[in-house]
């Protein structure tokens, strides 16, 4: 018990750092972002495949937030204050209370997310092409595929047929 609100305390303080650099504006959005990853992966140490959802969200958003700091600044205190939400009123850490952690920072870095899409868009029209070039591979992928609508994960688009497949569903 006394571990779990030390973590808590600790979780909160990881938050609260991130929320100061976030403010600081010769800081970069991606260093805050770092410290929410942080604070988010221990606060759900002990619950299974819980870090590895906390994971999953940040890597997906990671690269495309310094090319646009204004819209990821907003975000990532909305991040920030959320997660705080979370700790706050789960003082002792359950797997229920971690996957609420886990739902915030996957809406949130989905927002994000957004972002890529907007900048991918923005480069389809011919501008922003520099911001593109900017996001990494991971997130142009992402980007690419929601400009054109094709759908991922478990379902892929067959661009000659023009029909959608499941990547499971046997081929002929």
């Amino acid at each position: 018990m006394r571990n779990a609100v030390n973590t808590a305390q600790v979780t909160l303080a990881e938050i609260n750092q991130a929320r100061d650099k976030i403010k600081n504006v010769k800081e970069k959005p991606s260093d805050a972002l770092y410290l929410l990853r942080i604070a988010a992966k221990s606060y759900v140490q002990g619950i299974p495949f819980a870090q590895w959802g906390v994971d999953k969200a940040f890597d997906s958003v990671e690269a495309t937030i310094d090319a646009h700091r204004d819209e990821a600044k907003v975000i990532i205190e909305d991040l920030s204050r959320r997660m705080g939400d979370v700790v706050e009123k789960h003082k002792q850490i359950t797997a229920p209370a971690a996957w609420e952690l886990v739902k915030v920072v996957t809406e949130e870095t989905g927002r994000l997310k957004e972002v890529a899409v907007k900048a991918a868009k923005e480069h389809a029209s011919g501008e922003g092409a520099g911001k593109v070039r900017e996001l990494g591979w991971g997130a142009i992928d992402y980007a690419k595929a929601k400009v054109s609508g094709r759908k991922q994960g478990s379902q892929v688009c067959s661009e000659a047929e023009g029909t959608l497949e499941s990547e499971n569903s046997p081929k002929s």
